[in-house]
């Protein structure tokens, strides 16, 4: 967030400079979209929550536990609640022009901006302890590793909590709401700022951008690309062992090793994906194992495009400044910046269907909740209907036995 106080293009009649805060164009195009992900967001919220009550109502002997994956759900029913409060919101209140929006979305944006960033810097660091665990159940000499242990998982999940809570908890103190009364426009007339001593400290800057930077950016992504290489190694150097074990244990025939030794092209692929099928070890450890591969490479895309963003944002680029007027967003700043909050919001909203694609002791479970809810809701319109049936045929037969020849009645 940033604030240029003056805006040249608004003048009086007699020629002094009218503040407005600084604010971000909204047209129907970027309403319908921003409306649409909010849609979306609404449905990722709900899809977590059911992930939430799946791990931490149903376990599995087999299964890598679940308090980790568990967390990271509910951090991902946040980041699409916070994308409604701070982005469907705002469009709504400026391309629609309610004032009475506009006033309740400054009044809380502040506290919901700062839990958003916790959020937002927790979930890499409890996917590194879903991928540390889930190296740990292929790697048996970690297994009991005390952080991955009965009372070193919630021990884990508050120290983490608690150190994300405290190192975006000063722009609370460095930002504020700041109010320009003698702007014409009220839409402009509420604005986030930064506070004086932020201008000046040196301190501020050097946490804000490379300090969080290296915490929320570089470091997950570091620990992440190489901890999941260290897990793919891992997995084919599993199945190696296996294959020199199956072949000592049943020699090839000579015309079957030819065969094997000259592959057809274009069969790398399947050789691979059987490889990784083929690996001794329990299904749902593997699913596991996929699942967390899958949900890592959906995080590491969305913080290469953050990473650009906060690199223009901090120098200061040209490039996000409207020509026209400085206190405007540029459409390229506005573009990319609703792509990054966007790609966030899906990341978190579709785990569900990554969960399903790569886990079936998932899938099955979201499959029967949805099935008990379509089949809860036929029941109801089944036993409504039979009830307006059944009281149509006694109101018929009372009609009848009073003589009425079995006439309909009007209920």
């Amino acid at each position: 967030m940033k604030l240029v106080p003056v805006n040249d293009s608004v003048k009086e009649e007699s020629g002094d400079i009218i503040l407005c805060g600084f604010t971000e164009e909204c047209d129907i195009y970027r309403f319908i979209v921003i409306s649409i992900l909010s849609l979306i967001a609404a449905i990722g919220l709900l899809s977590n929550g059911m992930l939430t009550w799946i791990f931490a109502r149903y376990k599995c002997s087999n299964t890598p536990p679940t308090l980790y994956p568990t967390f990271l759900a509910i951090l991902d029913g946040l980041i699409c609640f916070f994308y409604i409060l701070l982005f469907g919101v705002d469009v709504v209140m400026g391309y629609l022009k309610i004032e009475s929006l506009f006033v309740i979305y400054h009044t809380y944006i502040l506290p919901a901006f700062v839990l958003s960033k916790v959020t937002q810097l927790a979930i890499p660091y409890l996917l590194i302890f879903v991928t540390l665990e889930r190296y740990a159940w292929i790697s048996p000499n970690l297994k009991n590793f005390c952080l991955f242990s009965t009372m070193g998982r919630p021990i884990s999940v508050i120290c983490c909590l608690t150190v994300c809570a405290v190192l975006r908890s000063p722009p609370l103190w460095a930002l504020t709401v700041e109010t320009f009364k003698e702007c014409p426009d009220f839409f402009r007339s509420l604005a986030v700022a930064p506070t004086e001593w932020v201008l000046d400290s040196q301190w501020y800057a050097f946490y804000d951008f490379w300090l969080m930077a290296f915490i929320q950016t570089f470091l997950p992504f570091f620990v992440l690309v190489s901890f999941n290489i260290i897990i793919v190694k891992r997995l084919a150097a599993v199945h190696s062992s296996e294959k020199q074990q199956n072949a000592q244990a049943s020699p090839i025939p000579q015309s079957a090793t030819n065969l094997l030794a000259t592959p057809p092209k274009g069969d790398s692929r399947v050789r691979q994906k059987r490889s990784f099928s083929r690996i001794r070890m329990p299904a749902a450890v593997r699913n596991a194992v996929y699942t967390t591969l899958a949900i890592v490479a959906s995080y590491l895309i969305c913080n290469s495009l953050h990473l650009f963003l906060t690199i223009l944002e901090r120098s200061k680029s040209s490039l996000l400044d409207d020509k026209e007027d400085p206190t405007k967003a540029s459409t390229f700043y506005t573009l990319l910046g609703d792509t990054v909050s966007a790609l966030y919001c899906l990341s978190s909203a579709t785990r569900i269907l990554i969960y399903c694609k790569c886990n079936p002791f998932v899938k099955a479970h979201v499959i029967r909740i949805i099935g008990r809810q379509s089949e809860g809701k036929w029941l109801d319109y089944h036993e409504k209907n039979s009830f307006m049936t059944s009281s149509f045929s006694s109101l018929t037969i009372a009609k009848t036995n009073l003589g009425g020849e079995g006439e309909s009645v009007d209920v």
